[in-house]
């Protein structure tokens, strides 16, 4: 038996969504920060699904999905360029010493990748897996791009080396040319 919902607001569970990012402040430069962050969250545990998905059933739909997310994922960074570097600064004082390294959606996301390989068995399906890894390092990069510029050379908020760190992360691709070579 299906639920049925009596409003739009009621399906989408707006009142628990928006009020998720209210706990904090009304101040919208850590709104938009916290959002951005909440929004890449949600997003990556759609491309999760579509990536264990296209593992289990080799659909070549499953990666066009998690493609078209990726996609979305990098234009938040586009949004959090718009925080001013005092805003920033502030914001960045009340992370109290956590970090999106704490994000284990990002690690599984990244270990997927590496899972998806032996799935792949047309030369579409791994240039889209080649496409996804690209655009999460250049999601990486975007990271460190912005860190860099807001924090230059101080250390993360995580315990890192800062934007240092995240420029050699996101080097990292996991599909190499040896594996476009088998196809």
């Amino acid at each position: 038996m299906t639920k049925q919902f009596s409003s739009y607001e009621e399906y989408l569970s707006l009142n628990s969504v928006l009020g998720a990012s209210d706990f904090l402040s009304q101040d919208t430069s850590q709104r938009c920060f916290l959002i951005c962050h909440q929004v890449t969250e949600l997003w990556f545990s759609i491309m999760i699904s579509e990536l264990r998905t296209f593992t289990e059933n080799s659909g070549i739909s499953s990666l066009m999905r998690a493609d078209s997310v990726m996609h979305q994922v990098n234009g938040t960074w586009d949004v959090l360029a718009s925080i001013a570097l005092p805003d920033f600064s502030r914001i960045r004082e009340q992370l109290q010493g956590i970090s999106g390294m704490g994000s284990a959606q990002y690690f599984e996301l990244d270990s997927l990748i590496d899972k998806c390989k032996p799935h792949c068995q047309t030369t579409e399906e791994i240039s889209l897996l080649s496409k996804i890894d690209s655009s999460l390092a250049q999601w990486k990069f975007s990271h460190a791009m912005l860190t860099k510029k807001l924090l230059g050379n101080e250390r993360g908020t995580g315990g890192t080396a800062g934007a240092d760190y995240l420029v050699k992360k996101g080097f990292e691709a996991k599909i190499t040319h040896e594996d476009l070579k088998k196809f």
